[in-house]
């Protein structure tokens, strides 16, 4: 029997109201060769009595399982795909015309690449577009100074050839971040392929793992320092190492800025166990005399914000701003975090 060209998988949990647009977009796509596994982890709403019309595609391998989460449903995934291809389709997201022709099309004739990404759009609940994301190429470098990810792109594909010895594609410790430590691992081993074209849809609603990105925070710490651990590591990556930590301390700052008054506490505490990301970072020594007026300043007011708000902002934070007299690079980084406890103080005082 020949092998399907394209693997795809569908982890599905509860998409009783969105796996039907889904599965059509696929079942419909112009491109014909691929096996289609749909795996079934557990739901407890009518999402398999709605799938049971698509059976009749020989196309389509149907799998129930208990409930094991979505990471370990895309390794039983990928353990059974028999595809030059693989690609993950989430149950919610519909995929665009032209994603299988134009994915195989660009990979075939890339033989070198080992994962191609695209453009896509971002839709509500409704369907509705609600913006178009526009990628760019494939810089790893880049990536890891912005603690960003653009190949993880909804209908990515992944070269199985390349990947042949990895028994499992997603690590089970990280629900949120886990499609990152995948596409880092796997830019160590060759390059990625952009398609400037706008491919698939990633759909933003309110049940889904994405609106609790603060909880990805340990997992982000984890990630950092088992990456720059590697044995292996090519020296041009790990001397990015101090940029890339910055870019996590940038990255936590804007989760405490765009979170509700609740999570932002947690945040902000959660702040405190990542100081060691700071402590590592280059200095500047060109920055510190024109800004050591400024930080003594924030050590100030930082003692004074200490005395009226011990329980949020403990006296260790003290030291930590002290400490960043020898690491200019990252003051600005600091004062932002203190910006954001003074403007949100009033949120939190006296709970």
């Amino acid at each position: 029997m020949n092998k399907p060209e394209i693997s795809v998988v569908i982890p599905l949990y509860n998409r009783e109201e969105y796996i039907v647009e889904t599965l059509n977009s696929i079942l419909k796509q112009n491109f014909y060769d691929f096996e289609l596994i749909l795996i079934n982890d557990g739901s407890t709403d009518r999402s398999e009595e709605i799938v049971k019309p698509f059976l009749k595609d020989k196309r389509v391998k149907y799998i129930y399982h208990k409930n094991i989460g979505e990471v370990e449903t895309v390794n039983k995934g990928w353990a059974l795909a028999n595809g030059k291809y693989f690609t993950q389709i989430n149950s919610d997201d519909p995929i665009l015309p032209g994603l299988f022709t134009e994915m195989v099309k660009a990979m075939n004739q890339n033989p070198k690449m080992l994962v191609a990404y695209s453009d896509f759009n971002i839709i509500d609940k409704n369907g509705k577009l609600v913006n178009k994301i526009k990628n760019s190429e494939w810089d790893f470098k880049n990536a890891l100074t912005t603690f960003s990810c653009f190949a993880a792109a909804p209908g990515a594909f992944i070269r199985r050839s390349a990947f042949k010895d990895l028994v499992k594609l997603k690590d089970k410790r990280f629900r949120y971040i886990s499609d990152v430590k995948m596409y880092w691992n796997m830019s160590l081993r060759g390059p990625f392929l952009y398609i400037p074209q706008t491919l698939s849809t990633w759909r933003s609603h309110g049940k889904g793992i994405s609106n609790e990105r603060y909880k990805s925070i340990p997992e982000i710490e984890i990630l950092f320092h088992e990456f720059f651990s590697k044995p292996d590591i090519p020296k041009e990556i790990f001397k990015y190492k101090n940029l890339t930590r910055l870019a996590i301390c940038r990255y936590i700052i804007s989760l405490a800025e765009n979170s509700n008054p609740v999570d932002k506490v947690q945040i902000l505490n959660t702040y405190q166990e990542t100081k060691d990301y700071l402590e590592q970072i280059q200095t500047l020594e060109d920055n510190y005399l024109k800004e050591k007026k400024e930080l003594d300043n924030l050590i100030e007011d930082n003692l004074k914000l200490n005395k009226e708000y011990t329980s949020l902002y403990e006296s260790e934070s003290v030291n930590l701003i002290r400490n960043l007299k020898k690491h200019p690079l990252i003051y600005k980084t600091s004062k932002s975090i203190y910006s954001l406890l003074k403007n949100s103080s009033k949120l939190f005082s006296k709970k």
